[in-house]
């Protein structure tokens, strides 16, 4: 608790948001330039700019969202773990230190 429960969980919220913003900000980028011409090319005629928009972000972000989630599920259980003394406290040695968590754990509860 207090000052420092505050940012309990800070660091892997932060490795989430890296490795989220890694994989979808490049991906949408170029989605968003080669999408208009596969699908006008495939379609035979142009699709509006606002269509192409949306199915490249959704494009891009599903795929960083599954590789981003176990960084997630570790983010959330260290700000949600219990004190030393309870039961299925999943608290590592400090909060430098998911990466070694995230081994610990079995993998399917990952995600």
């Amino acid at each position: 608790g207090g000052f420092r429960g505050l940012y309990k969980g800070v660091l892997p919220c932060i490795a989430r948001d890296v490795v989220f913003s890694s994989c979808l900000f490049p991906s949408f980028a170029h989605l968003k330039d080669l999408l208009p011409n596969i699908i006008s090319s495939s379609l035979g005629h142009e699709i509006s700019a606002t269509w192409c928009t949306i199915l490249a972000g959704a494009m891009a972000a599903a795929p960083a969202a599954f590789i981003a989630t176990p960084f997630d599920t570790i983010k959330t259980r260290l700000q949600q773990a219990r004190g030393e003394d309870e039961e299925n406290d999943v608290t590592p040695a400090s909060d430098m230190d998911p990466i070694s968590l995230m081994f610990s754990l079995d993998v399917q509860t990952l995600f």
